[in-house]
């Protein structure tokens, strides 16, 4: 009886794993990895202050203000921006600032790539950021012992979460990677300066 309880709960648990986990995963892990998605889930805004790095030894100070409407700001100063860019974002369109001018823009990306040699995958970024997957097909998904992810394979992008840090009652990524087949990324956050939060239910 007691193995036919252990089995049945063990297969509520793979149930409820999210989509890319892999069928090996700690039971216990998922179960907190849920609780940990739907707590990330009331993040509708956020401030965070940190340092950007790519895989040339570049580096710049990073700012960004991602607002509950959706729109955001994100700032980079330092060699990595060539001096200064700000990128202001929303569903209309995406303004890029930098030292040529003002260029307002729907392939904001393709402009990094093209002004900077580098590029941030904007449309996933505020998703990993906070530690979650980005809407759309996961390819794959490793959790550590405590239910956040370890690393994370979507839309042709690795993510590494090197460590977390206690913001409040959440655990946010305090230093992530991301490569793509023509980026590599570092994400150090010294600051998460503001979350707003959905009212809980």
């Amino acid at each position: 009886m007691i193995r036919t309880l252990a089995l049945l709960l063990a297969l509520a648990l793979a149930a409820c794993a999210p989509p890319g986990a892999p069928p090996g995963d700690d039971p216990n892990a998922r179960l907190q990895w849920n609780q940990h998605r739907e707590a990330l889930a009331r993040v509708l805004g956020f401030s965070l202050q940190g340092r950007l790095s790519d895989g040339f030894g570049r580096s710049g100070e990073l700012l960004w203000r991602q607002r509950t409407d959706d729109s955001f700001t994100l700032q980079l100063r330092g060699p990595l921006g060539a001096g200064a860019v700000a990128i202001d974002g929303d569903a209309d369109g995406v303004i890029v600032r930098s030292k040529d001018g003002e260029h307002r823009t729907d392939d904001p990306q393709g402009w990094m790539q093209a002004a900077l040699g580098w590029t941030l995958p904007l449309a996933d970024l505020r998703a990993w950021t906070l530690g979650l997957p980005a809407d759309g097909a996961i390819d794959r998904l490793v959790l550590d012992a405590e239910g956040r992810i370890a690393s994370l394979e979507q839309h042709g992008w690795t993510v590494h979460y090197d460590s977390y840090q206690t913001v409040g009652a959440l655990a946010l990524p305090r230093r992530l990677e991301a490569r793509s087949a023509e980026v590599h990324l570092r994400l150090l956050i010294d600051r998460w300066a503001a979350l707003d939060l959905a009212a809980a239910s």
